[in-house]
């Protein structure tokens, strides 16, 4: 219990700082709230599921000893493959009666960029469809900080990503709550549904991607899009896709988000490119709040016990509000 508590703790702490306390970082949270709204009741419930997620991965991390040992690529690679691999666990299996998983189809990315760009593209990837509508520039930006911090903390662990080790996979994942709201009365007479969702996002990546993400200049994130070619690609099946191949698909991932894009033309210049090869999951957790509401306490009070913070001050602590 004691590794544990000292894990949850080290968590709360910026991404460099649990490198430089001896275990690997855990990934952001977020909680995406529309721009001029108070954060309700069902926010909180979203911040707390999410570190009753959060505690459930722990226990399983610890109880393993990966999280710690990070001497050689090969051990830091199965340090944050294994913290990801247990979060989709428990995001999918762990809270069944608490969480309604529904796992979307596996997303293959296949894009020759510019080497400057690697930065940027991963973004586009990850956070579409965090940022649609709203305030996007300012929410990009913040979530662009907050990848970068991640990325900045990992860099004092050996993971070079060059020679046998730059196909070695690694997995990076994040989580996102909103509030879904429908329309189920009409137009002329409006009633909203609220659904509270949490969304866990998961990039599977060569590490000599990571490489270049590593070695990617800040400045780069702001430059046009110099993309010359995309694939995209998707599996049929919930955690079929998670596992295995997709079919491939003429559409590029914007295509899937918004429709056909028009393509930058090609310049005669030779540009200095790299392969961007991911591939991306994404889940869908709907909160049962009723069954929720019965077990709010039994879950705080469990919390506490192992952390001395109740679950809502714990998220607090280690996720960021996102004003679209």
């Amino acid at each position: 219990m004691d590794d544990l508590r000292k894990f949850l703790s080290t968590a709360t702490l910026p991404p460099k700082a649990q490198v430089l306390a001896g275990q690997v970082p855990l990934a952001p949270k977020f909680l995406v709230v529309p721009s001029g709204e108070i954060p309700s009741d069902q926010h909180a419930k979203l911040l707390e599921m999410t570190s009753a997620l959060v505690v459930g991965t722990a226990f399983d991390v610890v109880e393993k000893g990966l999280y710690e040992t990070l001497s050689t690529p090969e051990e830091v690679a199965m340090a944050l493959n294994n913290v990801a691999d247990t979060m989709y666990d428990k995001f999918t299996r762990g809270f069944t009666s608490l969480l309604r998983a529904s796992p979307a189809p596996r997303v293959a990315v296949n894009r020759q960029v510019a080497r400057a760009d690697v930065h940027r593209e991963l973004l586009n990837v990850l956070f579409e469809d965090v940022v649609v509508g709203g305030n996007s520039s300012g929410v990009m930006k913040e979530l662009d900080g907050r990848l970068t911090e991640f990325v900045d903390g990992l860099k004092a662990l050996p993971l070079d990503g060059e020679g046998e080790d730059e196909d070695r996979e690694l997995a990076f994942f994040f989580l996102s709550s909103r509030i879904n709201r429908k329309n189920i009365g009409g137009p002329t007479n409006p009633f909203y549904r609220e659904t509270p969702l949490i969304k866990m996002h998961l990039l599977r990546v060569k590490a000599g991607i990571y490489s270049e993400l590593v070695a990617k200049d800040s400045a780069s994130s702001t430059k046009k899009d110099t993309s010359k070619s995309t694939e995209a690609a998707s599996s049929t099946g919930a955690q079929a896709g998670y596992n295995s191949g997709g079919v491939e698909t003429p559409l590029s991932w914007r295509d899937l988000l918004f429709g056909h894009q028009t393509r930058v033309e090609e310049t005669e210049e030779e540009e200095d490119t790299v392969t961007l090869k991911a591939d991306y999951f994404t889940v869908n957790g709907e909160l049962n709040v009723g069954e929720f509401d019965q077990r709010r306490g039994q879950l705080d009070a469990w919390f506490k016990s192992v952390t001395g913070k109740g679950l809502k001050e714990y998220a607090d602590q280690t996720t960021r509000v996102l004003y679209v």
